[in-house]
C-alpha cells in the first residue's frame, strides 16, 4: 500500500509541473530553444515545448503499442549518446525504485465516473552537471479495456541542477520533519 502512495504521489508531482504551473512560457515548437535531452522521438505528433520555473518541457503524443520498447529505447540511446545517465532511484521519492530498474507500473484511478487505467513509465536521468531530466509516459484507458494501449502520451522535464538542490533541500526538511 506504501508503494501504491508513493507512486501516486510521483505520478501527481510529474503531472502538477506540467498541468497546474503558474509561470509556463509557451514557445514555437522549436526545439533550438531548448536543451537537446527533450528527446522527441520520431512520429512524435502534438509537439510542445515550454518553459517553467525554470525548467524546460516538452509533450508530445506517439501511437505506439504498450509497452513502447522502442521508444524507450530511442530516448535511452540518446540520452547516453549525450553523456546522460539513468538513476536507480526516483530523485523526487528517494528509495522508490525508477522504471529504468523496475518497469511499468499500473493503477486504477476511481476518482472519476469511469475509472481509467493508468500505465505509467517514469525514469530520472542526470548529468554531470547535476541536472536532472525526467520521463513520464503514460497509456491511459478505461479499466478492463486494453484495445486502447496504443496512445503513448510523453512528458519531458529538464530541470537545472540550482532547481534540482532545491527540490532535494525541501525533500531532506519534509523527511526530516516526518520522522520527529
Amino acid at each position: 500500500m506504501q508503494m501504491s502512495k508513493r507512486i501516486f504521489l510521483g505520478v501527481l508531482t510529474i503531472m502538477s509541473v506540467f498541468v497546474f504551473s503558474s509561470y509556463t512560457v509557451a514557445q514555437e515548437n522549436t526545439p533550438g530553444n531548448f536543451p537537446s535531452a527533450l528527446v522527441v522521438v520520431s512520429g512524435a505528433k502534438d509537439v510542445s515545448f515550454s518553459k517553467s520555473n525554470g525548467s524546460d518541457q516538452v509533450t508530445y503524443n506517439l501511437s505506439t503499442n504498450f509497452p513502447a520498447s522502442g521508444v524507450i529505447e530511442e530516448i535511452k540511446a540518446m540520452l547516453t549518446k549525450q553523456g546522460w545517465q539513468p538513476l536507480k532511484e526516483d530523485f523526487l521519492n528517494p528509495g522508490m525504485l525508477s522504471s529504468e530498474v523496475k518497469g511499468w507500473s499500473e493503477y486504477v484511478d476511481a476518482t472519476k465516473k469511469t475509472r481509467m487505467t493508468e500505465h505509467l513509465w517514469m525514469a530520472d536521468w542526470n548529468n554531470n552537471k547535476g541536472d536532472i531530466v525526467r520521463y513520464a509516459l503514460r497509456y491511459v484507458h478505461p479499466e478492463g479495456n486494453e484495445k486502447d494501449m496504443n496512445n503513448l502520451k510523453v512528458y519531458v522535464i529538464c530541470i537545472p541542477a540550482s532547481l534540482v538542490k532545491e527540490v532535494q533541500k525541501t525533500i531532506r526538511e519534509e523527511l526530516s520533519k516526518k520522522k520527529k
